[in-house]
């Protein structure tokens, strides 16, 4: 609407000439960068505000290189009536910005669809599947010391995999290298300080590997820690450093030993802090464990129960299953704002038609009146409207496949499956919906008798 005070009074009176356009890259700069924050307030994850960005930025990009492509294609091509497909050509070329357009908000619009449709019904999906089999669906968690043997005797009378019983006590990071770490209201800073499970141990646990440093000699006296690698680098822990903990009411400290690396989709008891056995053994601590349950044998919950009231059981399974249904009714609720989206780029669609529709029927005039007939122009006319819901579908396709590639891959740490299903949906959804729009946009075009039309030029 800020354009109109821009137009000029021959611009109402004559049709034919253009309209100013003075809109300049701060516009478009100042939008994205809206887009971004407001991205950025609702998930507090630039890893995720990134990716979707990207994603919609290879949409743009292709959307601008397919306006040039049908420019230079349209020109060689040019307009010759013979040919349904050349004449379907010839009106992209006329139209090229516009349309290029028209897919980038079409593409745009059926990617982040599909974003939800993988997210809604194979995110979780892939990552089970990318479990190995028998991998743990159950933690016991509050072990008390002299529970240890008989819960483990009754797993094992059971035949139930589980892996060692490993002891927990509860401690806070004070320090780092003599130095008090700050106190801070961040929610970063206060991830630093958080209390953490400490464990002990003579061997380096299984689906650990050490990254830098040497594990130490079974039975040490010596004041050592071994820390996760990730959670070094976030608190600029580095192999020799002393950092200082608080267990409970009393201080202590220790030297860093080596820096690990670990798998946290193996669904094993992991520890950010490993001390060797004689530092911790006085201090009070629980246990835990983990083990593979199948869903025929849950039974064994309530006996275990039973017989140790005390011992917390987390049932994994049956929270994937609580967030399945949390992410399915958020998605339908960012469904239902996508579809307004789309809905609103389709009055878009229709309104550049309509725009369009006079130097259409002039053109299906002169067409009809040198002997093409209806059908061609018909068809003609779909042709060019399915070719930019072919161009779209693909654009928005190819976008939602990076998308979620860069969700997989950055911000959950799993391996990336490419999802063949949706092409065809993509595709599919956005040749029939700018298809349809397009033609029954122009149905005037060649409903209108060719002589009236003819009597106006």
């Amino acid at each position: 609407l800020r354009r109109l005070a821009l137009a000029s009074p021959l611009r109402v009176l004559r049709r034919d000439t253009p309209l100013e356009n003075r809109r300049t890259l701060g516009d478009y700069a100042l939008g994205l960068l809206a887009i971004s924050l407001l991205m950025w307030g609702y998930s507090r994850d630039w890893q995720l505000t990134l990716a979707v960005l990207a994603g919609l930025a290879v949409t743009v990009a292709l959307g601008l290189v397919l306006a040039l492509t049908l420019l230079r294609g349209g020109r060689l091509v040019g307009m010759r009536a013979g040919s349904i497909w050349r004449l379907a050509l010839a009106g992209l070329q006329r139209r090229g910005t516009s349309n290029a357009m028209q897919v980038v908000i079409f593409a745009m619009a059926i990617m982040l669809l599909l974003v939800l449709v993988l997210v809604r019904t194979s995110l979780i999906d892939d990552w089970q599947t990318q479990l190995p089999e028998g991998t743990p669906n159950h933690f016991m968690i509050n072990i008390g010391p002299g529970d240890v043997q008989p819960v483990d005797q009754m797993l094992r009378a059971q035949d139930i995999k589980s892996e060692p019983l490993y002891p927990m006590i509860r401690g806070r990071i004070m320090a780092v290298r003599g130095e008090a770490l700050p106190a801070s209201d961040d929610r970063e800073e206060g991830r630093r300080q958080r209390e953490s499970n400490f464990t002990w141990s003579d061997t380096l646990p299984e689906g650990n590997r050490l990254f830098a440093g040497q594990w130490w000699a079974p039975g040490t006296d010596e004041a050592l820690v071994s820390v996760e690698r990730e959670f070094a680098e976030r608190l600029g822990i580095e192999v020799g450093d002393t950092v200082g903990f608080l267990v409970g009411s009393e201080p202590l400290e220790a030297r860093v030993a080596n820096l690990r690396e670990l798998d946290w989709q193996s669904m094993r008891p992991n520890f950010f802090l490993i001390f060797p056995p004689r530092l911790l053994a006085d201090y009070p601590a629980t246990f835990m464990t983990s083990f593979y349950l199948a869903p025929e044998d849950k039974g064994f919950l309530n006996r275990f129960i039973r017989q140790f009231p005390t011992v917390t059981v987390i049932e994994m399974d049956v929270v994937v299953e609580q967030i399945r249904t949390i992410v399915q009714q958020v998605s339908a609720a960012i469904e239902l704002v996508l579809a307004v989206i789309l809905a609103a780029g389709s009055l878009v669609l229709v309104a550049g038609v309509q725009a369009s529709v006079d130097a259409r029927m002039h053109e299906s005039a002169i067409l009809r009146a040198l002997g093409a007939r209806r059908s061609l122009v018909l068809g003609g006319l779909f042709i060019e409207f399915a070719a930019l819901g072919l161009f779209a579908g693909l654009l928005a396709t190819v976008a939602a496949e990076l998308s979620v590639y860069m969700l997989q891959e950055w911000v959950m740490d799993m391996r990336y499956t490419l999802s063949p299903r949706i092409w065809p949906l993509g595709i599919g959804a956005g040749m029939l919906l700018i298809g349809g729009l397009g033609v029954f946009s122009c149905r005037r075009v060649v409903s209108s008798p060719p002589v009236a039309l003819l009597r106006e030029l």
